[in-house]
């Protein structure tokens, strides 16, 4: 009777168990890999530099720094440097768009190749390459 019940609790440890790695892979499963587009974007023009990480959907930084003597000239109020670092988001807008949502701006992007081409009503707006690192 003893082995018994050690051999039933034994069985539902095991279906327990496995349960639950079925569910971690179907977790796995259903949140999309980014894997082209993971690393360092950078777009950089005379007034500063726009850079974006990306790691994955939930996990993307965005970095901003602009020199407003150079674009415009600052109001009084306002320093010359300005520098904008938000934790993001991004999704796909379709097969060859993303958008990338900071804390204060949503930006889309049309993917080609190795190039983030920024884009709204206006048109386009910049280009990120994407940089590699030297391992």
């Amino acid at each position: 009777m003893r082995f018994q019940k050690n051999l039933l609790f034994a069985g539902l440890l095991i279906t327990l168990m496995s349960c639950e790695k079925q569910t971690k892979t179907t977790k796995q499963a259903t949140k999309p890999k980014y894997k082209g587009l993971s690393g360092t974007w950078i777009h950089h023009d005379s007034f500063g530099f726009s850079l974006i990480e990306i790691r994955d959907t939930d996990s993307v930084t965005f970095y901003g720094f602009t020199d407003r003597q150079k674009l415009r000239k600052p109001r009084p109020e306002e320093k010359r440097y300005w520098f904008y670092k938000s934790k993001a988001k991004m999704g796909y807008w379709r097969s060859n768009s993303i958008w990338i949502s900071t804390d204060k701006f949503r930006f889309d992007y049309r993917i080609n190749g190795d190039t983030l081409i920024e884009y709204d009503k206006m048109g386009d707006q910049g280009k990120f390459v994407k940089v590699y690192s030297e391992k």
